[in-house]
């Protein structure tokens, strides 16, 4: 018999993360050109950015392969999660997969919707290009739900 705790909080974990990103991602659109807001401690960033590629700015000359390339990413996760829901156990692998799934849901509508992700969180921590790069919450579900879905059972 199916979890079914599980078939309730783990879609509803990745639409959370989802709605988190793309809030954040809607109050960074919201600030000015080159507008910086910085924590408490200063370490951390929340500005905006646009980014036409992937990761890293991976692609951002071919953003039509990027997003055909995020589509079916997002669709093999979404059937990899609905899959994984429908057998016991894994709940390690089941978690990972729906914050992966979340994270690559946000980042590929951006790209349908707007032809960009918007990117918000940068790190002054002394290292002029880790400044410079630009992030969103997507990105980190993304990497941490692939560092779960991998080492889960």
């Amino acid at each position: 018999m199916k979890n079914k705790a599980e078939m309730i909080i783990l879609p509803a974990l990745a639409a959370g993360i989802f709605a988190a990103d793309q809030y954040a991602k809607q109050k960074s659109r919201e600030m000015r050109p080159g507008e910086i807001h910085r924590s408490g401690n200063g370490l951390v960033l929340f500005r905006q950015s646009r980014n036409s590629g992937a990761m890293m700015n991976l692609g951002e000359k071919n953003p039509e392969l990027v997003r055909n390339i995020s589509i079916l990413a997002s669709s093999g996760t979404l059937l990899a999660f609905s899959s994984a829901l429908g057998h016991r156990g894994g709940t390690v692998r089941k978690t990972g997969l729906a914050i992966l799934l979340g994270g690559a849901l946000s980042n590929t509508y951006d790209r349908l919707r707007r032809k960009y992700v918007t990117d918000y969180i940068s790190f002054d921590i002394g290292v002029p290009q880790l400044q410079n790069t630009v992030f969103n919450a997507a990105d980190f579900a993304i990497i941490a739900g692939s560092v779960m879905t991998a080492l889960g059972k």
